[in-house]
């Protein structure tokens, strides 16, 4: 019998409440809308930032698509358990 991890469910449950559910609407953009992170690309390393409730996430610009990603979401696990969304799991 196959059984998903912690992590696999915590990561299930997210993209079904923000309606992800084909491969093509997991991107940086469809999933940083969802969860209401605002997403800045610049020149420097990637970072995020969160005051008041908010967050912001930096993402170096000249990173390939694949390495935004991988920030992208290092960067959101990083945040998690400090958000507002992290609550409903």
């Amino acid at each position: 019998m196959f059984t998903y991890n912690r992590a696999e469910r915590y990561v299930f449950k997210l993209l079904k409440s923000i309606a992800i559910q084909k491969p093509n609407d997991l991107s940086i953009n469809n999933v940083s809308k969802a969860i209401g992170i605002q997403v800045i690309y610049w020149e420097f390393s990637s970072e995020s930032a969160q005051k008041g409730g908010k967050c912001k996430m930096f993402l170096k610009t000249r990173d390939s698509p694949q390495e935004q990603w991988q920030e992208f979401t290092h960067e959101l696990c990083q945040r998690t358990p400090k958000t507002p969304w992290s609550e409903t799991f």
